[in-house]
């Protein structure tokens, strides 16, 4: 009888282990993902020069080819909203919230006026989405909310400054 419960005990903890590697593997594709889909849509602001429409068109086909989707959207707008973000959601196929922020800068090192030259920096923020049953159960609050964060260079205006942040803000 001993016996037997150590060869069950040993594999209670082997199942355990098992467990954990593969949501730890789970994990990390996810992580890859939301960083890999960061990084091109802050390449994607940056060759359009701000958030325009053809910039969403192609960020959405990113999200679609690289299979970027969240279980619901509500919870991740919120979460953008209390981070200072202005939440990008997207309800179609593929269903995404991305997270994304402008700030004009004065360039000229001067003190600020509408009339001078401006550049604007984007901040973009994507979520890990986590949806692993155990993990999910184990961290339920911190689970949905693992955000990638990132930032554009610096985007120079072409001259009236009003085409920068013009989507954002």
């Amino acid at each position: 009888m001993r016996e037997a419960m150590g060869g069950a005990l040993t594999f209670e903890a082997l199942l355990v282990f098992l467990l954990l590697v593969m949501g730890i593997l789970f994990f990390s594709v996810s992580y890859t993902r939301a960083f890999r889909f960061k990084n091109q849509v802050i390449d994607v602001i940056e060759e359009f020069e701000g958030l325009t429409e053809d910039a969403e068109d192609k960020i959405d086909r990113i999200a679609k080819n690289q299979e970027y989707t969240l279980d619901s959207t509500s919870p991740y707008a919120r979460k953008c909203e209390s981070r200072g973000y202005q939440a990008l959601v997207r309800n179609g196929d593929p269903q995404y919230v991305l997270c994304v922020s402008c700030e004009l800068v004065d360039v000229t090192g001067r003190e600020v006026s509408s009339a001078r030259y401006k550049g604007a920096r984007f901040r973009v923020a994507s979520f890990v989405n986590v949806n692993i049953p155990v993990i999910k159960q184990i961290f339920p609050a911190t689970a949905d909310f693992l955000m990638v964060e990132g930032e554009t260079d610096l985007i120079l205006s072409s001259g009236n400054n009003s085409e920068l942040c013009r989507n954002i803000n």
